[in-house]
């Protein structure tokens, strides 16, 4: 099942081409954070909990995440706080983990926000895929985006966007989990990729252009 929810939003940075093309890469994002210092900043791509509150909240309580031992999952999580703002809203109580592949961004947050849970995760091979508990909820803000506009041909993106939903699949509580999907993307150019994966995994939450 997937359900669109249309706000408003202004992409808070705009893309290149070149920068579009290489955000599959893994190095392109470790080099672009380690640019911003060991401190690093807090940015939010498309939109922040206050954007998302209204039709994301009533997503996390539908799943269980709203429990007091439902979990979530923010994968691909950059800089974004997120994460620390959907447990200070009272969900995630079981655990809001917040997981990317650039070791830098991990350290920065984690400085940041000491009382959260931030780890260096592999989103095409993800650890959690393979341990329990499971996920109510995995929020995803962008990161399924940095894949479809990575390099290669279509063919090549099916596949790896079909890789990183069968992980998530994994990581969710078998019946009630959900993924969100908070896209820059029409609906219609992201569905295609569940459709490659072998069927939906959740709710789809579209922020602005779906």
């Amino acid at each position: 099942r997937h359900a669109t929810c249309s706000q408003p939003t202004t992409l808070c940075s705009p893309l290149t081409a070149t920068a579009c093309f290489s955000q599959g890469d893994p190095d392109y994002w470790e080099t672009r954070y380690q640019a911003d210092g060991d401190e690093g900043e807090v940015f939010e791509w498309l939109m922040d909990w206050p954007q998302l509150s209204d039709c994301l909240g009533p997503i996390l309580e539908g799943c269980g995440a709203a429990a007091v031992d439902g979990r979530i999952l923010h994968v691909g999580c950059g800089n974004s706080a997120l994460g620390v703002d959907m447990r200070q809203a009272g969900f995630g109580g079981g655990g809001v983990v917040n997981t990317d592949i650039a070791p830098t961004v991990v350290a920065q947050m984690r400085q940041r926000f000491p009382e959260d849970i931030w780890e260096v995760d592999d989103a095409l091979n993800m650890a959690y895929a393979r341990a329990a508990p499971r996920f109510n909820a995995v929020v995803d803000k962008g990161t399924l985006d940095a894949f479809a506009c990575s390099e290669g041909a279509q063919s090549e993106k099916l596949k790896t966007c079909g890789a990183y939903l069968r992980e998530v699949r994994a990581t969710l509580v078998p019946g009630i989990g959900r993924l969100v999907v908070v896209s820059f993307g029409q609906p219609e150019t992201r569905l295609k990729f569940f459709k490659g994966a072998g069927g939906g995994a959740g709710g789809g939450a579209g922020g602005g252009a779906g």
